[in-house]
């Protein structure tokens, strides 16, 4: 040609030529290539090609071509404003073109769709104009006509990369996210180098409920277009999606135009919120424990100082001292986590399941059982069956109802923590895996046999779990647990050794290593345990009770006991007999040994006039492995001058079910009051062995002799039994028997009575209730009934009857007493009396 047309604008003008041949085609489409016309050297062609146009009239109008450009620079309303009223005058294709293209910018959804259906009758449109509409239909979650929309498209422009991309980000919105993931990867297949694609495939993956290989995908888009910022943006929320929140934050804060000022707060919230995940993880070394959760704290009060003064970031601000709480109960500021609740209570802001979890173990931990199970009845009604926290809610909710003394309503919540099944089973795992909520509700269980009293079902249940697993520790450690509170300290010994082979520092094998060293007087191995686990974990509370007992053992302790008689004519004890006896123990010295020091009085009133006697005591205790020994010296004042008296004790543990004592006493204090009150002393020598297998029965035979020192030999000898025949939680009965006979080689030869030989046969029942307990605090009655017979040479036999009832009161761990009312009828030399007594005692730690 001899029209010296430019290459460039050649191209251009092809592609005009396409308009005229296709008059669907947009006149933005002629907008955005008309410009480069300019070039062209025959201005006749470029008339003639307008002139061929059926749309050269608009395109030559320069108002119109003014709202259309200011429109692409994003200035949409006077545009809209024109095309909004001459669409609702005319049917023109090109203004009903326009205004779907320019709404799309626009965003305005409705309005795209609304034009769309309106003009359909007169408008054939154009691959754009359809691209436009279906991504409104999509975002107006109407999937079928978007998807009907794509398809259209793809049908005038096969190749057109928009309109593949939305259809597959429509088929996965749709609920077709798998076939969304095969289109999605045949793009890529064709384009792996297109940015575009891989980040539709990221997408259909997210939909798939695949997020990590939508990260994946979204890190090599970011690979492709590393600069493009609708790419970064992406990779942001993909990893913002994966949980990835810290790298998330770090891109957000180098790239600031990715996000707005609400998205930066949501992302430092959910590093926020990572970092409190994370500090409920284990971690490799003890003494780093708590670094994420002080991270936490620090980073949530850093971000409050900076949003206090921002009205936009307060639901920000809200949502982030939430999170904060749960870094405070990780961190084990239980009360902090209560003092957040109770704040936003008093501002009526209602917390999350998750939030109030945190705030009902606080308040277990603060001894706040009631609020506790108030939070945790909450919180389950809001749980499925499978919900992952739902066991340990269950859990929790038991110790609640149980620390706040509902039995009844724990006990009834056990079989469903228990029942549990023993492996889950899931598509793809045909043999199924462990259910680790089964062995959790089968430890549960055993607490809750252990809580009720019965120690046997308790054994039996822990034995068939250990058994089955030798090597689990927690196991091992329960069941060492069981065995202490059955009276075998040696055995829990050994079966803690075993524990700590498999795992030497674990806190609950040292946890009940130190109270079995306690119960097995083993002190320094005692002190050793306590020191070491309340130095790694001084903040947990079963260390910190281990501690207390710690504490307690090396306080000084006061007994007090009295007791006082009405007994008419008594010939044992007199009349209006009363006494009382303190003693007071030293704190542990060099571990073992403890120095005492008591008073005591006793009165008498009797035939031969009344009787009196103080004394005091003082002496040094020795407690080690198996053995107790007791060495006292006393000096007595009974109305013959002041008497000096010693007395040797100690007991010996064979191992965990036989024991044996003895005692030898000079100028016994024990030695009869009516014959003290005639100067008359003995000396008294005894043995015993006993065996208690369980805590559910004991057995003890004794052996006596007592010489008085006006010639008397009394040999005194006695058996007696205790058989547990019903246990509760509150309720506890034992079955007792006492067999008790004497001799006395001078048969009423002196004031105090002293039968030839007698013989008293008493079979009773003892009643323990626990009428209330909350922590260290017990309030309990005890009743005892026994009928039988007594024996006397030269006088026959008759019946006995004895019964007694008492409360005990423990305070706290430091301080409980006791009063017991009795009243025994027996005969004496023939005659029968009665006796009626009240007994009281006290123990106090300081």
């Amino acid at each position: 040609m001899n029209y010296f047309i430019n290459c460039r604008a050649l191209i251009r003008f092809e592609k005009i030529i396409n308009v005229i041949l296709n008059p669907d085609l947009s006149v933005l489409f002629l907008c955005r290539n008309i410009k480069p016309l300019a070039h062209i050297t025959c201005p006749l062609c470029f008339a003639v090609l307008l002139g061929a146009s059926p749309f050269a009239v608009y395109a030559a109008d320069p108002i119109y071509d003014q709202l259309i450009i200011s429109a692409r620079n994003g200035n949409v309303t006077p545009a809209l404003e024109f095309l909004r009223e001459v669409n609702n005058t005319q049917k023109s294709e090109l203004y009903a073109s326009d205004h779907i293209l320019i709404a799309g910018w626009a965003g305005l959804d409705e309005e795209v769709v609304n034009r769309y259906e309106s003009s359909r009758s007169y408008l054939t449109p154009s691959a754009d104009v359809l691209t436009t509409t279906a991504r409104a239909y999509r975002n107006l979650q109407r999937w079928p006509q978007a998807l009907a929309a794509y398809n259209q498209a793809l049908r005038l422009r096969p190749t057109d990369n928009g309109a593949l991309v939305g259809r597959v980000m429509t088929l996965a919105d749709s609920g077709k996210p798998a076939d969304a993931v095969q289109q999605a990867k045949t793009l890529v297949a064709a384009k792996p180098n297109d940015a575009g694609r891989r980040l539709a495939l990221a997408y259909a993956y997210l939909r798939n409920q695949q997020k990590f290989s939508s990260l994946n995908e979204v890190n090599e888009a970011r690979r492709l277009a590393p600069e493009r910022n609708s790419v970064k943006r992406e990779y942001l929320l993909a990893l913002q999606r994966a949980g990835v929140n810290s790298k998330a934050l770090e891109l957000a804060e180098k790239n600031p135009q990715l996000v707005n000022a609400r998205e930066l707060r949501t992302l430092q919230r959910a590093r926020v919120a990572d970092y409190v995940r994370m500090s409920n993880l284990p971690v490799g070394k003890e003494r780093d424990r708590f670094k994420i959760a002080d991270k936490a704290i620090a980073e949530a009060d850093r971000l409050l100082s900076q949003w206090a003064d921002i009205p936009q970031a307060q639901d920000d601000a809200q949502a982030l001292r939430i999170d904060r709480m749960g870094a405070l109960f990780n961190r084990v500021y239980m009360q902090k986590v209560l003092d957040e609740y109770d704040a936003f209570n008093s501002k009526g802001v209602s917390l999350p399941a998750y939030a109030l979890r945190w705030v009902a173990g606080a308040s277990l931990y603060l001894r706040q059982p009631e609020l506790a199970a108030k939070l945790y009845k909450q919180i389950l009604p809001n749980k499925e069956d499978k919900n992952p926290a739902r066991q340990s809610d269950l859990q929790g909710y038991y110790y609640a109802l149980k620390e706040s003394g509902q039995d009844v309503a724990a006990a009834s919540l056990v079989p469903t923590i228990a029942n549990q099944p023993r492996r889950l089973y899931q598509k793809g795992l045909p043999n199924g895996k462990a259910n680790p909520h089964w062995l959790a509700g089968k430890v549960m269980e055993v607490s809750a046999s252990q809580s009720a009293n019965d120690l046997a079902a308790a054994q039996l249940q822990i034995e068939t779990l250990a058994n089955s697993a030798p090597g689990n520790t927690e196991l091992r450690t329960v069941r060492a647990d069981i065995y202490s509170a059955r009276g075998w300290p040696r055995r829990s010994e050994a079966e803690l050794k075993e524990a700590e082979n498999l795992s030497p520092r674990s806190v609950d094998v040292e946890l009940r290593q130190g109270y079995t060293a306690q119960q097995l007087q083993e002190w320094r191995q005692f002190e050793l345990y306590a020191d070491d686990i309340f130095a790694r974990y001084p903040e947990r509370l079963s260390v910190r009770q281990l501690e207390r007992a710690r504490q307690l053992h090396n306080m000084a302790e006061l007994r007090v006991s009295s007791n006082g008689g009405i007994s008419p004519d008594n010939t044992v004890t007199g009349s209006g007999d009363y006494g009382i006896d303190t003693v007071l123990y030293s704190s542990p010295i060099d571990y073992n040994w403890r120095v005492f020091g008591g008073l005591g009085y006793s009165q008498g009133t009797f035939e031969e006039g009344k009787g009196r006697n103080r004394y005091q005591r003082g002496g040094l205790e020795w407690r080690s492995r198996d053995l107790t020994l007791e060495a006292e010296v006393n000096n007595q004042d009974y109305g013959h001058g002041n008497k000096q008296g010693a007395r040797l004790s100690g007991s010996h543990d064979l191992n965990d079910y036989w024991q044996y004592g003895w005692s030898m006493d000079w100028r016994s204090r024990e030695t009869p009051l009516r014959a003290l009150n005639s100067d008359i002393t003995s000396d008294i020598y005894s043995g015993y062995l006993s065996w208690s297998p369980n805590e559910s029965r004991s057995w003890r035979i004794s052996l006596t002799p007592q010489r008085f020192d006006d010639g008397n030999d009394r040999l005194s000898g006695s058996i007696s039994g205790r058989e547990r025949v019903y246990t509760s939680s509150k309720l506890v009965a034992d079955a007792l028997l006492d067999i008790g006979a004497s001799h006395n080689s001078q048969p009423a030869d002196g004031p105090y009575f002293s039968p030839e030989d007698d013989l008293s046969i008493m079979p009773g029942l003892r009643l323990s209730h626990l009428l209330y307990e909350r922590y260290e605090q017990t309030w309990s009655q005890q009743a005892q009934f026994g009928l039988g017979s007594y024996n006397q040479r030269n006088y026959g036999t008759d019946a006995i009857g004895f019964i007694s009832y008492g409360q005990r009161v423990s305070i706290n761990d430091q301080l409980n007493f006791g009063a017991t009312a009795s009243a025994l009828n027996r005969p004496y030399d023939g005659e029968r009396e009665t006796e009626y007594r009240l007994v009281f005692d006290l123990s106090y730690r300081f």
